[in-house]
């Protein structure tokens, strides 16, 4: 499985002023659930894995002026969340891509 150990998602991003959340989801199984989901909200880049439970944020407040570039980082047990090359957390995420997930 090429995401079981270590990866990097990385994607620029410039908030419009939507109301809501702009969503990119990795990975699906065959129900549709997605295993990573990635959501920018205007104040807030949150990380979620549903199979796992996992759903952490970090605060930021995007720009409708300012493209900003988001990295996901998962480094043997660990989740790394990077704006604009500045690393914003560090979560315990000890997980890897199910069989079911493509």
């Amino acid at each position: 499985n090429a995401f079981a150990n270590e990866y990097t998602v990385d994607f620029w991003v410039r908030w419009m002023g939507r109301t809501g959340y702009y969503d990119l989801n990795l990975c699906y199984n065959g129900s549709m659930t997605p295993w990573l989901a990635i959501q920018v909200m205007e104040n807030e880049l949150r990380v979620n894995s549903a199979p796992n439970s996992f759903n952490q944020a970090v605060t930021f407040t995007f720009s409708s002026s300012t493209w900003n570039h988001i990295a996901i980082v998962k480094k043997g047990t660990n989740l790394l969340a990077f704006i604009d090359g500045v690393l914003k957390a560090t979560w315990n995420f000890p997980y890897t891509i199910g069989s079911t997930y493509t």
